[in-house]
């Protein structure tokens, strides 16, 4: 799948509207540039996606053009009409949180490396190659090889 950049970009900076003023919310101009001089960029400005997930796997905020597409498009049922990644020890919600877990200082889901990222160990055998990365869709396919059946096992996981 090839992703305009420009259109990405734009999207990038309406997703992140209060800061774009800044110029690079995302720190991708860095990334951009690099691209370009490897020719990952086409003369479109098309980048191929699986390039922008490989050099932006170790990034602050990693495959964040992807994650924020996903977010509108096909993520859940009900897509939001804006998505928030919050500065570190922020966090939104109902305050009667504080109450059972008085120091809380952030949750889950903002677009920052610690709480985009995993790991994932198996005994069956080798997931991935070291330093090599995977988005949560590629995991049923590596599954699947390994465990020589359906991923996620059927029946698995739903209440009874």
């Amino acid at each position: 799948m090839k992703v305009h950049l420009q259109f990405l970009l734009i999207l990038a900076a309406l997703a992140t509207a209060a800061v774009a003023a800044a110029g690079d919310p995302l720190d991708l101009a860095p990334i951009i540039a690099k691209m370009k001089t490897e020719k990952a960029i086409d003369a479109d400005g098309f980048a191929d996606d699986r390039a922008w997930f490989e050099r932006t796997m170790t990034h602050r905020y990693p495959d964040p053009l992807n994650r924020l597409w996903r977010a509108f498009n096909g993520m859940v049922t009900h897509p939001p009409d804006v998505v928030a990644s919050l500065k570190e020890a922020y966090c939104a919600g109902a305050t009667s949180r504080t109450f059972w877990i008085p120091k809380i200082t952030s949750t889950h889901g903002d677009l920052e490396q610690k709480s985009s990222t995993a790991f994932i160990m198996s005994t069956i055998g080798p997931v991935l190659p070291p330093g090599v990365g995977a988005r949560h869709c590629d995991l049923p396919p590596i599954m699947e090889k390994l465990t020589a059946r359906p991923w996620p096992p059927q029946g698995e996981g739903k209440s009874k």
